[in-house]
């Protein structure tokens, strides 16, 4: 990593990494050893996540508080090691943005759609149908509109946490309706499930 980062010398490095079950191995080898590396005049722009916000409140700015999950949890592994990660930049790197932004929908390079969404489409050929949550609201973000952020944010002076997403909130329901719209699916066999509050979605 040091002998790539030399050659190149970049005025920014965009962490945009992630791997839910290994997160923790990212952040304390991958991530640590970019830190190492870069100058201390490199702008390290990290994608993190508005999961680190665990009490389900919602309408969360930047200075909120954030949580840990108990490791039992599910995407524990994920939600801590962002969270560590955020405070070991902000500790080491005085030149970050950290981007925390929420669920992300569109093609990858490849053409292929979100996991997310390709998981649904497996539930209804299987099934014929699905469930999504109605009473579960996020900001969907389509990945070209983080995409144009970033390249934006590159060139701004900001330094600090940044909050990207549209303005309106919606559910998965209604999230999956218009996805499927989109994609050219029958939108009618997705079937609205409703989780209990203390419940885990």
């Amino acid at each position: 990593m040091e002998k790539v980062i030399k050659q190149l010398e970049p005025d920014v490095v965009i962490w945009s990494l992630m791997n839910g079950e290994k997160e923790n191995v990212l952040i304390d080898i991958g991530l640590t050893n970019v830190l190492a590396a870069i100058q201390k005049d490199t702008k390290l722009i990290y994608i993190s996540t508005d999961a680190l916000f665990v009490d389900g409140i919602g309408d969360y700015i930047e200075a909120d508080q954030k949580g840990s999950l108990p490791k039992d949890a599910p995407l524990s592994t994920y939600v801590n090691a962002k969270r560590r990660a955020e405070s070991i930049i902000k500790r080491r790197h005085v030149n970050h943005v950290i981007l925390r932004t929420s669920p992300l929908y569109g093609e990858d390079f490849n053409q292929n759609i979100e996991q997310r969404t390709q998981r649904i489409l497996i539930q209804i050929k299987e099934k014929q149908y699905t469930e999504a949550t109605q009473n579960l609201y996020k900001t969907f973000v389509h990945v070209h509109d983080l995409a144009k952020a970033i390249l934006e944010i590159s060139v701004k002076e900001y330094t600090g946490i940044l909050h990207l997403g549209p303005m309106q909130n919606e559910s998965y329901y209604t999230f999956y309706k218009k996805r499927l719209k989109q994609l050219g699916y029958d939108n009618s066999v997705i079937q609205p499930h409703f989780i209990k509050e203390g419940e885990i979605p």
